[in-house]
């Protein structure tokens, strides 16, 4: 059982990084099924990924353990406690503005980041406003439409069966990594992405509270999910960016965009229903969402 090559370690660190900008199920779900197949590492299959994998843990301290143990505990808390709390806000606290709501976490992110970045260090690169525009922009921009679009379905669909639709993700990331010519996916691949999307659709036709608004906004943040998976790989491709460093440079273009949507759209409605009343009635609730 020999370690995959060098391509494979790099492919298996573009998903980790990919995992902590934004800490959503479906990036781990894509890297499980890419290395499986083996199809970055030219061919190495799921015995030289294993090997490699676990490899890497036998050769590691204990104490690198126990921080990696505790960072996956802490990453599954936080995202299912705010799918749950979120849901919350808005089914039953009524606040039915997803771009507003959705700003806050993306907010309370970008300040973090980027007290993170300078409490720790690090060496964060300049960019310029053409490099922002042209690289940084557009991933913030997909950023905000998923985010969007994924609360807007809370209003529309059952909790659980959303988790369920949230499983179809890597289908459309696969397509969208080999339209983009950045994976050749293997047979392997192929035959697991066609039982995830058959088991997704019996999923929709047992779903007794099936809603057509809600799954097509469910599709377009997976679609936009999957585009900003895609962007955001080749971007750090071509700049070395740490984990936190990535954030504190996307999450302020993801705010702007969705600020820009609140001002467009959600604004006067928020005025109307007194939105911020909401909010001042249960703050830890709101700032529970800002900060998971």
């Amino acid at each position: 059982n020999e370690s995959p090559p060098l391509s494979a370690r790099g492919t298996a660190m573009d998903a980790a990084v990919d995992a902590d900008l934004l800490g959503d199920d479906s990036t781990a779900e894509t890297a499980l099924l890419r290395a499986e197949s083996g199809s970055s590492a030219g061919g190495t299959g799921p015995r030289g990924a294993w090997a490699w994998v676990t490899g890497t843990w036998l050769f590691i301290t204990t104490d690198q353990r126990l921080l990696a143990f505790l960072s996956c505990v802490a990453w599954a808390v936080a995202s299912n406690g705010l799918i749950l709390v979120n849901k919350v806000i808005m089914s039953s606290d009524r606040f039915v503005f997803p771009m507003a709501l959705s700003s806050l976490g993306m907010f309370a992110s970008s300040v973090c980041s980027y007290a993170a970045v300078r409490a720790l260090r690090l060496n964060a690169h300049a960019l310029d406003m053409r490099m922002w525009v042209m690289r940084i922009f557009p991933v913030g921009f997909f950023m905000a439409i998923m985010f969007y679009f994924g609360n807007l379905c809370y209003l529309y669909i059952s909790l659980s069966y959303i988790q369920m639709l949230k499983t179809a993700t890597p289908i459309i990331t696969m397509a969208a990594l080999t339209l983009a010519r950045l994976e050749t996916p293997s047979l392997r691949l192929v035959c697991s992405v066609v039982l995830i999307a058959a088991g997704t659709a019996v999923t929709s036709v047992g779903e007794m509270h099936f809603n057509w608004w809600g799954f097509a906004y469910m599709l377009l943040s997976q679609v936009a999910d999957a585009v900003r998976l895609v962007m955001t790989q080749v971007l750090l491709s071509t700049l070395n960016f740490h984990p936190i460093e990535g954030l504190m440079h996307l999450g302020p273009a993801c705010t702007l965009c969705l600020w820009v949507g609140v001002l467009a759209v959600e604004l006067q409605p928020m005025r109307e229903a007194g939105a911020l009343a909401l909010m001042a009635r249960s703050p830890l609730l709101y700032t529970a969402s800002a900060l998971m």
